[in-house]
């Protein structure tokens, strides 16, 4: 094929391929299809069923051409001689050009210079990169590109003083859905979920949207054990949880669930369910010392971890035994909840004598331990966590943990972690 046949076949291409994504809004689905040659001498664009496949065998062409193409574009773009007719074919370039090759940054920032000098639509280039997505789920650059887009929308509408639909937010779940399932172990797609959350969830509806999530990472990490990104995006929704005022009353399901299984009134012989009572007898902060709302952060935080520890981490230890995810997730866990009643009574600085003088005790490592790998770190005592129910209830559903866990490797590298880090026996 000579290099004029190459270029004509090329635009033929890519023009066919742009059409399809003008004219169907509902592509699930791009891909490229094993062909090694065109033996039935007909259009590679295989279209069926909302998807699109190009045959292997023309990508080197229409890759050189649009790359040979895109910088003479490009020039006469920023020189501002170009024709409306060339935009088109500009953009017909950038579009097969980022179909095979999405990794190129240069292309995706040269998508930004026309929608600056507003020749494309950001409806339809979120849509597109969707389509990227579809085939290539863990480019960064592409869920880059649609923070940048999705930043501009929410400029025009603040300028507007008109609040984001959640629609929006819906649209990029699905994306990010989509994008998990292809690549499971996709750190891009889920700090692009922590971004959404952050800059597109509705502060009235922050509260029901997080408790949704926190039942959609349990669901995932039950279905992907080992993917330490769903751990992470559910470590994120916990920590959440404490800092936000915009969830302000508490998730009544995991206060039952600790109410229920840990706590019971001494009155009523009935388990504890108002949050002030919670934390006043597993944290000793009394109900006055803190603001309704912080007591709700607190109760919820607090409530989830424990949930997490005795349900979610202890259910599939047994099932996935030697997951080193699930261990991380717990040790996430026993930290932050042995170190919140001292956290807690810091932050507020709330007396407490009965414990006065051992709760900020640290020891350095002994000369007899600086040889092994420990060295550089600093042994907390435990004396720290005594006194507490909440730290007495860890402590105890831990050692119930480690006797059923037995000997297993990623067991004793945990117990390393409790004594070492954690300074527990």
């Amino acid at each position: 094929m000579s290099s004029t046949e190459g270029d004509a076949m090329s635009n033929r291409i890519l023009r066919t391929i742009k059409k399809i994504i003008e004219n169907d809004q509902n592509i699930v689905e791009f891909d490229i299809i094993p062909t090694p040659y065109n033996l039935k001498n007909k259009s590679p664009v295989v279209y069926e069923d909302h998807s699109i496949g190009l045959e292997s065998w023309c990508i080197k062409h229409i890759y050189n051409y649009a790359c040979s193409n895109l910088f003479e574009y490009y020039d006469q773009l920023k020189k501002g001689k170009l024709s409306y007719m060339k935009m088109g074919e500009f953009n017909d370039l950038l579009i097969g050009a980022l179909l095979i090759n999405p990794h190129v940054t240069t292309f995706w920032n040269m998508k930004r210079e026309l929608i600056e000098r507003e020749l494309l639509n950001v409806d339809d280039e979120l849509y597109f990169s969707k389509i990227v997505i579809s085939h290539k789920a863990k480019v960064s650059d592409a869920f880059a590109y649609r923070r940048w887009l999705l930043q501009r929308i929410i400029n025009k509408m603040c300028s507007m003083n008109i609040e984001v639909p959640y629609t929006l937010l819906q649209n990029e779940f699905s994306v990010i859905h989509m994008a998990s399932q292809k690549s499971p172990n996709n750190y891009h797609s889920w700090n692009h979920r922590i971004w959404c959350i952050e800059n597109l969830a509705p502060k009235r509806q922050l509260q029901q949207i997080v408790y949704s999530e926190l039942s959609y990472t349990q669901e995932w990490i039950n279905n992907h054990i080992s993917e330490h990104v769903g751990y992470h995006y559910r470590q994120y929704l916990i920590t959440l949880t404490k800092k936000d005022n915009s969830i302000s009353s508490v998730y009544g399901s995991f206060l039952d669930f600790v109410s229920s299984e840990f706590l019971s009134s001494p009155k009523s012989n009935g388990p504890i369910v108002a949050p002030a009572e919670v934390l006043q007898y597993l944290l000793g902060v009394p109900s006055e010392q803190l603001p309704p709302e912080e007591i709700a952060n607190y109760t919820n935080y607090m409530c989830l971890m424990l949930y997490d520890l005795c349900i979610l981490v202890d259910k599939l230890n047994p099932l996935f035994p030697e997951h080193e995810a699930l261990y991380y997730h717990r040790r996430f866990l026993m930290y932050h909840l042995l170190n919140l009643p001292l956290n807690i009574h810091q932050a507020h600085q709330i007396s407490d004598n009965a414990n006065s003088g051992t709760k900020n005790s640290v020891v350095s490592i002994g000369s007899d331990m600086r040889a092994n790998k420990w060295s550089k770190l600093f042994k907390v005592s435990s004396n720290r966590y005594e006194g507490y129910a909440l730290c007495d209830l860890v402590l105890h559903c831990d050692k119930k943990f480690l006797a059923q866990s037995g000997g297993s490797r990623e067991a004793e590298r945990y117990r390393k972690w409790l004594s070492n880090v954690m300074g527990l026996k």
